[in-house]
This record gives C-alpha cells, structure tokens and sequence, in this order.
C-alpha cells in the first residue's frame, strides 16, 4: 500500500515551505480525518464552498484574523473567472496548485500566489501582521475594486493589497488632490543591499543597509500617502507601532 505523498516535502527554502503549505492546507481540511489516508483518498476535486472554508481557517489559524467575505469573493474570481460566487463550483487539485491564474500573464498558480501573499504577511520583518490584524490593510482585492472603494475618501487616502502580477510585492492605491485614484508600483516589502567592497579595508564587518516599504511610504510617499482606509488612522502611526 503506498501513502499519499503530497504531504510528504523536503523543505530548503521559502520556495519549498510555500509549496508545502499549499500541499498540506489541501490535505488537511478537504481529506476526511477519520481514516487511515492512502493515495486513492486524496481528493482531485472540490468545491469552492469546502475550499473557501479551507482558506478562511488556515488565514485565521496563521494571522489571528480570517478572510472576509470581499476577501473570499476576490479569490473565488481568480481562481474560478467567474464573478458570481457558486459555492458548488468544483476547482480541482491541477487549478488550484499547478496552472497559472487566469488573470495574468505569467505562469503563477494560485497557490503558490496565495501561499507567498501568506508568507509575506507572517513575516515579521515585512511589518504586515500587525496591519492586517488591526484591520489597516484589505490584502486580497483587485486593483479596480481597492480604486474603487477610494472613490468618496478624502486625498492622501490608501489601502495596500497583495500585487496581482509581481509575486511576493504589495501594492498601493491612493487618492490624489483632484480626487482620482493613481496606483503606485508594486513593491518589496523590504531590501537587502550588501555595500561594495573595500579592498583597502579587510578588518571591518559589512553592515547590510535594509530598506523596507515603511521607509518608502514615509519618506518618498510621505507627501501622497496620509491616511489608511478605511478609518483614517494617520500614517504617522507606522513610526509609532509597526517598525523594530
């Protein structure tokens, strides 16, 4: 008799983990517990309904908060391309973990999308956990809809959601002086730059310089980006309670 191996994975790197969390969240809550589980028992298939409380309970096992409804909705579209949510529409294991997402042009699957997005937030060094949980960033949602939910808020206004085509980035939408709403590029949540070597100076440690997006958002960004939506909370507040 041979066990099922999509849960079995040797992990090297972050790459490796991402991949064995998209595994192991499939395994865990869509396989019946009450069972010994054999390779013929790991489901092909599942509806959106299981799979949607699939997601919701691992973010809120992971982040101490679930996905909302808006959240759910979001990713039922990608990963279905359809906009009307059918709670029995059946995504199987190959949609889920091995094509590319219907929306982009590059080869990502869902899973691994949706596993970096939940790496990324769990990380501390990224300094995202805190904002998610104190409801200060939406994460899943469209960048139509994020612009869309800014329309009647007042400049300076932004919200921040996982980039939908540079994996592992955020991204953000903010509200102009004339009221209309501008996107900025997606990016990392934090850079490592190694400084050139000296040769003359062979003794000394390299101090790694970091930059994160905290130090974009209030230096470069500082004169766009004043306010989190929804509620307004001043930006200022990243100084006080979001960095090491």
């Amino acid at each position: 008799l041979q066990v099922t191996s999509p849960s079995i994975r040797l992990i090297k790197n972050v790459k490796d983990k991402i991949a064995a969390e998209c595994s192991l969240a499939w395994d865990y809550y869509l396989v019946p517990r009450d069972k010994d589980m054999y390779e013929s028992d790991f489901p092909i298939q599942s509806e959106w309904l299981s799979i949607k409380n699939m997601l919701s309970q691992y973010c809120f096992y992971c982040l101490k908060r679930g996905l909302s409804e808006p959240n759910l909705l979001y990713l039922f579209k990608r990963l279905s391309g359809f906009e009307i949510e059918n709670p029995s529409y059946k995504i199987s294991w190959q949609e889920y973990s091995k094509q590319k997402l219907r929306d982009i042009q590059q080869n990502i699957p869902f899973g691994n999308w949706f596993f970096t997005c939940m790496h990324i937030l769990t990380e501390p060094k990224h300094h995202l956990l805190k904002l998610w949980q104190n409801r200060l960033m939406i994460g899943f949602i469209s960048k139509m809809d994020a612009d869309n939910l800014l329309q009647n808020f007042p400049p300076g206004t932004f919200t921040i959601r996982f980039s939908e085509q540079k994996l592992g980035r955020i991204s953000i939408s903010y509200v102009h002086g004339n009221r209309t709403v501008s996107r900025i590029y997606p990016m990392r949540c934090r850079v490592e730059k190694e400084p050139i070597s000296n040769p003359a100076i062979c003794n000394h440690e390299k101090s790694v310089k970091v930059f994160t997006w905290i130090n974009w958002v209030l230096s470069s960004g500082k004169d766009k980006l004043k306010y989190f939506y929804p509620a307004l909370q001043p930006v200022d507040i990243l100084k006080e309670n979001y960095q090491e």
